[in-house]
């Protein structure tokens, strides 16, 4: 790997600049006002998904619930129905993807799922088996 030179400027390249002469090369205060914004968006994040967890705590409870009396009333067997459940959440998740894009770059995405073999389960592909 090339090492980083110094720009005509003499600042390094790269955007980083030459460190204050007697200092370690960063001040202090902006780094520490750095630090703090960081610390305090994360605490607001950390705030936010423990509401979401506390939210989504009784939901959980009744998911197990369903999968327990799917087991015990009809014997349907846990870690098959639970694969089965993750695929179904998985696929809706994939589905998205291609929904979240504009119609032209959907048609670009078709052209690379195409271009990879991977045409069957795209909207153009369908319609090509029709």
């Amino acid at each position: 790997m090339a090492k980083k030179g110094k720009a005509a400027s003499g600042e390094p390249q790269g955007g980083v600049k030459a460190p204050t002469p007697g200092s370690n090369g960063y001040d202090k205060k902006k780094l520490e006002g750095y630090v703090s914004e960081c610390e305090e968006a994360q605490t607001e994040i950390d705030e936010i998904m423990q509401a979401a967890k506390d939210k989504c705590a009784p939901l959980r409870e009744q998911i197990a619930d369903i999968k327990k009396a799917a087991n015990e009333d009809d014997g349907i067997p846990r870690k098959e129905f639970n694969a089965v459940l993750q695929e179904r959440r998985l696929r809706r998740k994939a589905d998205g993807v291609r929904d979240k894009l504009s119609a032209e770059q959907q048609d670009q995405f078709d052209l690379m799922k195409q271009a990879l073999g991977m045409l069957a389960d795209t909207p153009l592909g369908q319609a090509a088996m029709h």
